[in-house]
């Protein structure tokens, strides 16, 4: 089966201009890599040459999906399960969490810049996600163009503070421009040493906060509906609609979950998606409880806090889907979640990016457990449209509080109605395909800057 993606300089076909290899660089989750291969797909279809450069952990995902890939170093899920990010996810402190992702990332940055050093040579743009800072940096030594794709409003504006100072709460006009300010020295402050020493052995200028802001082409893979581009953003940067696969490129539910979802009233979903816990098997009890004490079935997602791995019941089956009893499924590793949660009665979830964008686009209500940085944002978000219960922060949790939201998320039509009409809005974006156009027009004004479209000066 052959891949979609780059080829080598040598190769026959299209020049550059006309069929460009194009470099996705991730850093992050599932949720963060999902929608770059939703953008690989669009811009093949497009014509491009597309790679996705990202963490071991998602070299399966891009095979699924026939896009080339190469492996970088490092390995997100590893790095959270560690003490310093179980205690990186459970501050609300941002000074504290900048400490722990300086600890972090210690040692890893340099192996990564050496990694794309090497990669980038062999494409002809550069898009990188929100944290693969490094990747702009490379950019500029090779010099090639650099796109920044962004799942997180990350750029600066007075309508909202900055996701990572001051996470869904508003401080005014020159409060929330502040704290944009404030977010790109913190943000440096945590790449500056290894990226100050290798834009030194580079040759390069020295950098300073909020240099990857300046005037650099910014994509943001989110919806509309949900925030749409502030009147103040720069003219490079605009918001193009979520990233999504579409649902006929899932793999099939599991016959288990398929009987279990048939079985009785549509279950309620619960998930944390990529956030970590320190105790899971408490965390476990604590939503099972609050689930039937709101009286619904469970389809428990594992995720990477691990969930329903310990005492959860007597289990039947294996594999990645175990059946607990008539009332709780476990479910682990990848599956279908537009068409799961086309078919639950509400998704419980730590409001990322992804799982926001995928509940709303199955037109089903979601109940917010955000943990940090862009969660509560999106929590916020999606309350404040009525496609979601209040959110109820990690810092608040209780079976109380997560038994009322799913009651009210079950038991409240209006909210089913109005996710419904929005899921329908978003599934008429074409959110990928518009960020793919808007790349390739990028390369192509490059191209012709330095006269290598035919016919161009």
């Amino acid at each position: 089966m052959t891949c979609v993606g780059a080829r080598p300089r040598t190769s026959c076909g299209p020049t550059a201009a006309e069929s460009p290899r194009i470099a996705l660089v991730v850093a992050g989750s599932r949720g963060d890599a999902q929608p770059f291969v939703a953008l690989a797909l669009a811009l093949a279809e497009l014509g491009a040459q597309p790679v996705l450069m990202s963490h071991g952990e998602h070299r399966a995902l891009a095979a699924r999906h026939q896009v080339a890939f190469v492996e970088l170093p490092g390995d997100p899920r590893e790095l959270l399960a560690t003490r310093t990010g179980l205690e990186l996810l459970a501050t609300r402190d941002p000074l504290r969490a900048l400490r722990g992702l300086r600890k972090l990332a210690d040692g890893l940055l340099e192996d990564v810049l050496a990694a794309l050093e090497t990669a980038l040579r062999e494409v002809d743009v550069v898009v990188f996600s929100t944290l693969a800072v490094a990747a702009y940096h490379v950019a500029e030594v090779l010099d090639l163009p650099a796109i920044w794709g962004v799942l997180q409003p990350v750029v600066a504006t007075a309508t909202y503070p900055s996701l990572l100072v001051s996470p869904g709460r508003d401080l005014g006009r020159w409060g929330n421009l502040a704290s944009h300010r404030l977010a790109d020295r913190l943000a440096w402050i945590l790449f500056a040493p290894a990226l100050t020493d290798y834009r030194a052995r580079r040759g390069l200028p020295k950098a300073g906060p909020g240099e990857v802001r300046g005037s650099i082409v910014t994509l943001g893979g989110w919806s509309p509906l949900l925030t749409p581009a502030p009147p103040d953003w720069p003219a490079t940067a605009s918001v193009t609609g979520a990233w999504m696969l579409p649902p006929a490129l899932e793999p099939p539910l599991d016959r288990r979950i398929v009987d279990f979802l048939h079985d009785a009233d549509p279950p309620v979903y619960i998930g944390l998606g990529s956030a970590t816990v320190p105790d899971p098997d408490e965390v476990t009890e604590l939503l099972l409880a609050s689930a039937r004490d709101a009286g619904v079935r469970v389809i428990l997602s594992s995720g990477w806090a691990g969930l329903g791995s310990g005492p959860v019941g007597s289990v039947q089956g294996g594999g990645e889907v175990k059946v607990v009893d008539d009332r709780v499924l476990v479910v682990d590793g990848d599956i279908g979640h537009q068409q799961l949660f086309r078919n639950c009665a509400a998704v419980v979830h730590h409001a990322g990016a992804g799982t926001t964008h995928t509940a709303l686009a199955a037109g089903t209500v979601g109940v917010p457990l955000p943990f940090w940085a862009d969660q509560p944002f999106w929590a916020a978000r999606t309350s404040a449209l009525g496609v979601s219960t209040r959110p109820v922060p990690r810092s608040q949790w209780s079976r109380p509080r997560i038994a009322n939201a799913i009651a009210q998320a079950v038991g409240e039509p209006w909210r089913g109605r109005r996710a419904a009409e929005l899921g329908e809005a978003l599934a008429a974006e074409d959110g990928a395909h518009a960020a793919a156009r808007r790349i390739i027009e990028t390369h192509r004004d490059r191209s012709r800057e330095l006269g290598r479209i035919p016919g161009s000066r």
